[in-house]
């Protein structure tokens, strides 16, 4: 890009040589739609005429005088702003007053995570999925009790909660009953170590709660979590 910047300056200069007044303006803004981040050069040289605005992108093509270009520079700053950063160079001239070339790139605007609140007491269960679903792009929130998982999920307003049933202070069902209370179609998914599996299965069924059984494999853990968000996702 200084590539690009020092050859639109250069060529304002040159375009300025004959002028009384010269005056230079770089200018950066945003544009209307969000989409582009926009740098302008515009000088007040001799200007372009229309017929050759279409033609100064050609290679060899210059409408300076001879020895002053080689008819490159501005193939150099399309190629560049164009093949390798996905944008594009606009031009708008009138003879005798000036021309302004302006840079538009596409602004990478940071896409927004997903957060999952994670509330176990087990430390390296936490630590554990914590890191896993990290990886997989999402925004991570962790609490050892249901009292601490009710306050977060007040705060940061979690896309989806990950619980296990026998978490202290609030056990998993007080929990997701008061969370219920708040947001009514909260995703949600329960676990549970495998002993507990058979005497809370149709409890869980009944209440139609997604849930797992500790330990369990975390590829299917996460087939899981990302079914529940892709129907949060679904209008």
């Amino acid at each position: 890009m200084v590539q690009v910047f020092r050859n639109l300056i250069v060529n304002a200069s040159h375009a300025m040589a004959d002028s009384e007044e010269k005056i230079l303006v770089l200018q950066s803004s945003v544009s209307k739609d969000g989409k582009f981040v926009e740098i302008s050069v515009q000088d007040t040289g001799s200007g372009i005429e229309k017929e050759k605005l279409d033609k100064i992108f050609e290679v060899y093509y210059t409408t300076k005088p001879d020895g002053l270009g080689t008819g490159l520079g501005l193939v150099v700053v399309k190629d560049i702003v164009e093949k390798q950063h996905k944008g594009r160079v606009l031009v708008e001239s009138e003879v005798g007053k000036g021309t302004t070339f302006t840079v538009q790139l596409p602004l990478k605007v940071e896409r927004k995570r997903k957060k999952i609140l994670i509330a176990d007491d087990e430390a390296y269960i936490r630590e554990l999925f914590a890191s896993f679903f990290e990886s997989k792009g999402l925004k991570v929130f962790t609490a050892v009790n249901g009292i601490e998982a009710l306050d977060y999920f007040e705060k940061i307003h979690p896309d989806i909660v990950l619980s296990d049933i026998e978490i202290p202070v609030m056990n998993g069902f007080e929990f997701i009953k008061e969370i219920k209370s708040r947001k009514h179609e909260q995703k949600i998914v329960l676990m549970t170590g495998f002993y507990y599996e058979t005497s809370i299965k149709k409890k869980l069924e009944k209440a139609n709660i997604t849930f797992f059984t500790k330990p369990a494999d975390l590829n299917d853990v996460w087939k899981i979590v990302n079914e529940e968000l892709k129907k949060s996702s679904t209008p």
